[in-house]
């Protein structure tokens, strides 16, 4: 949504493209604050249309910009106004990437029905409380149902990307709707700056959450080992203050508790940072504190530099993998079935020319060891065989490929 008019001259281009800031304009405006407070505001000309139409009168005209931001402000300090932006350009993406800040933050929120992915999704996206409340991009409910049916993008072109996955567990059907569209969703973001582990505040990692951080570990795969944060929802404010003054102040063991058991749950490396976010704050004071953890979310990440989801293949539910081992158990037995056939059908041939009835067993089983080698060049026989054989080993493959773990999104979709 954001169009920005570029000096048409090369030397208009080159000054303001030096400066980085044309690009970047949000809503027509060019700020830059230092970092305690804002010194001064420009509405360029060139927002208006107002440029000089001379070669001297433009690069005049750049110099002065770049002037004005490289001799005032130091280059962190326009960074860190560039990023409060959000609204940003193509080429202002690769100025903040060369100073080390990766736009737009790529979330994927992962935890069971009813732990509060959706109000933690719509509070990271927009904070603002006709939107967490009202219109929000991802419907939430005051039930344990789940209200989110599908995998969601949200995306209001302000930096920050949020793809809300549904829980598991519903049924068997609904699992495995709900994970092929999953792995089509995250195909198509093709980066991601964190995997968001989301839980209740005073819930325990029950085996749903579990089960269903496994199923995501993997699907993702390598992908989730260094980008796994936690965030602990749905902590009333009020209620916290009583506990804290009757029990003391438990937010940090808390933390570190949570920490370790997801490191331990999918074998980390190390112990993933956990953070406290009230995604529905209704005090003054609790909304401060939501944003300012928002805020630091947000920062922390855009220093990360983004991952790149590779081709990913979809985990198979535990119900799909019971039926594919009564599958593959079938065929087992239907291979075992046109084994006997070849076997049979080497039998009559070889009885056919020979007179059994003179043979003792173990003449007979060196008889037949010599016939299969006479019989290599025997076409009436050797046909049927080969096709035995051939049907053989499409079921010898069909097995293999029903005991993997995974499936690609063609097999899925079949």
């Amino acid at each position: 949504g954001l169009k920005t008019r570029v000096l048409d001259t090369s030397i208009g281009k080159m000054m303001l493209r030096k400066f980085a800031a044309l690009p970047l304009l949000s809503r027509w405006q060019l700020r830059l604050r230092s970092t305690q407070q804002s010194v001064w505001r420009w509405q360029p000309c060139i927002a208006r249309g107002r440029v000089p139409q001379c070669a001297l009168g433009q690069f005049a005209f750049g110099s002065v910009l770049m002037a004005g931001s490289w001799l005032s402000f130091p280059r962190a300090a326009r960074c860190e106004e560039l990023t409060r932006s959000f609204s940003l350009s193509q080429e202002g993406l690769s100025f903040l990437a060369e100073e080390g800040i990766y736009l737009p933050v790529t979330l994927i929120l992962v935890g069971s029905t009813g732990s509060g992915k959706s109000a933690l999704g719509n509070f990271i996206l927009d904070p603002a409380d006709e939107h967490i409340f009202d219109e929000q991009t991802f419907k939430t409910g005051e039930t344990s149902e789940s209200c989110t049916t599908q995998c969601s993008v949200g995306d209001h072109g302000k930096g920050v990307i949020v793809i809300d996955t549904p829980g598991f567990h519903e049924s068997h059907s609904k699992d495995a709707e709900h994970i092929i569209d999953v792995a089509r969703t995250f195909n198509r973001a093709q980066q991601i700056h964190a995997v968001v582990l989301v839980k209740k505040f005073d819930a325990r990692l029950d085996q749903t959450w579990r089960d269903t951080v496994m199923l995501y570990r993997d699907l993702l795969g390598p992908v989730i080992q260094s980008n796994v944060i936690v965030i602990l929802t749905g902590q009333d404010a009020s209620r916290q203050q009583k506990r804290r003054k009757a029990f003391g102040d438990q937010r940090a063991a808390k933390l570190e508790e949570t920490s370790r058991e997801v490191a331990a749950l999918l074998d980390l490396e190390k112990q993933p940072a956990v953070y406290i976010l009230d995604a529905l704050p209704e005090e003054e004071e609790a909304c401060v504190q939501s944003s300012r953890v928002r805020q630091d979310i947000l920062r922390t990440l855009a220093r990360r530099k983004p991952v790149q989801v590779p081709p990913l293949k979809v985990p198979k539910t535990f119900q799909i993998r019971q039926m594919d081992e009564l599958e593959a158990g079938r065929l087992e037995g239907q291979i075992e079935e046109l084994q006997v056939r070849i076997k049979n059908i080497k039998t009559f041939a070889w009885a056919a020319r020979t007179d059994i009835s003179k043979l003792d067993p173990k003449q007979a089983k060196a008889e037949m060891a010599a016939f299969e080698g006479e019989i290599e060049n025997d076409v009436s026989i050797q046909e049927p065989l080969a096709e035995l054989r051939s049907a053989i080993e499409e079921k010898h493959a069909r097995i293999a490929s029903l005991r993997c773990t995974h499936m690609s999104l063609q097999e899925a979709d079949r």
